[in-house]
């Protein structure tokens, strides 16, 4: 199938607050993003107290914003504490980078079966 991307479920956690949301695996990235409404979903109401990062993408320069956070792929991988970055606005894409989840697992994908390995490296 055209334009499908190896995704996963993730569960984001701030604190007691929790969301679950999909991501694509990009090892283009060095960081894993999502998109502003998933930020105000676990309480953080202003993404711009983060860290800022620039970063590069193909649409040019954005800013990203970093918090210490923890994030769980699927509902049976560990939960690991991660600087999760997110982008001031609406983002079409939710992004799962190398220096969060490419560091914590073992990923491999069977493109013609759609498939994708995941294996926990913590």
């Amino acid at each position: 199938m055209a334009g499908v991307q190896p995704a996963s479920e993730v569960t984001l956690f701030n604190g007691a607050q929790s969301t679950a949301a999909v991501a694509v695996f990009d090892s283009g990235s060095l960081y894993t993003v999502f998109s502003r409404e998933y930020a105000q979903l676990i309480g953080i109401e202003d993404v711009t107290v983060g860290n800022r990062q620039g970063i590069n993408t193909l649409a040019g320069q954005r800013d990203i914003y970093l918090f210490d956070m923890d994030i769980q792929l699927r509902e049976t991988g560990p939960r690991f504490g991660a600087q999760i970055g997110f982008f001031a606005g609406h983002s079409a894409r939710n992004i799962l980078g190398r220096s969060v989840v490419f560091a914590a697992f073992e990923i491999g994908f069977r493109e013609s079966e759609q498939v994708l390995h995941l294996r926990s490296e913590t």
